[in-house]
């Protein structure tokens, strides 16, 4: 199959959300549209579960499955592994082992422009290996959504700490803007104005866009000012702009 022929890939990983969070899924306390439309073309693993992990951020090993298609304790150098001396992102509980691919790896090597924009909370020699381009990297676990530590991509994959910047405006607002701004780059899904759907061009993108909302629990109510909580509010809040960031034509 040439380039032309082969698909465009995005790849959405929302840390956190629960399942029940979306309407299509039974949630009535918000409305997420474009998740529900998402769900009713395609395929929902309502029998699937986290494996898991063996350390507080349960982010990091389900990232590491995704992408690797393994379990919890193949997919990390050391499941078990408590140094972060090196810093947590390095930690070997983080690691994805250097002999194992990842899908966005294999995307790269068959030709495919791999961009990553968002959270990882991995090693980041498992991201330079996977992605030939990103914007707006987040590497880490937990930070305020108004002042997310950001960096550039980093071709040699070092990303060093005084390369940080911090930007105005929600992490989901951010992280859904470079997205838009990466796919109207290369013939786009979606526009400034409107989300129109424009007509994408032959060559080949996969996109990895991650993005956290708060665990907290969604109390169940008709409308979003009877919601009980500050935090349920945010959290609905964060999950319709979720929804509006994941807006895809057919």
């Amino acid at each position: 199959m040439s380039m032309s022929q082969r698909p465009n890939v995005i790849f959405l990983i929302a840390d956190d959300h629960r399942f029940e969070s979306i309407g299509i899924n039974g949630c009535s306390a918000v409305r997420t549209p474009h998740l529900d439309a998402l769900g009713r073309r395609g395929t929902i693993f309502d029998q699937a579960h986290c494996q898991g992990s063996m350390h507080p951020a349960v982010c990091v090993p389900s990232r590491a499955s995704l992408m690797t298609g393994r379990n919890i304790f193949a997919s990390s150098c050391n499941p078990t592994a408590d140094d972060y001396t090196t810093g947590q992102a390095e930690c070997p509980a983080f690691t994805i082992p250097a002999d194992l691919p990842t899908f966005p790896q294999r995307l790269r090597e068959a030709g495919y422009v791999t961009h990553a924009i968002g959270k990882w909370h991995n090693d980041r020699a498992a991201f330079a290996r996977s992605f030939s381009s990103g914007d707006r990297i987040f590497f880490g676990g937990m930070s305020d959504h108004d002042k997310v530590p950001l960096n550039a991509f980093d071709p040699t994959g070092v990303y060093a700490t005084g390369d940080i910047r911090h930007e105005d405006g929600l992490s989901t607002d951010l992280f859904a803007d470079a997205a838009r701004s990466f796919l109207g780059a290369h013939g786009g899904v979606c526009s400034a104005q409107g989300h129109r759907r424009q007509q994408a061009d032959a060559r080949d993108v996969q996109v990895v866009l991650h993005d956290r909302v708060p665990d907290q629990k969604v109390v169940r109510t008709e409308s979003v000012s009877e919601l009980r909580s500050l935090s349920a509010c945010l959290y609905c809040a964060l999950l319709a702009a979720s929804s509006v960031g994941a807006a895809l034509p057919r």
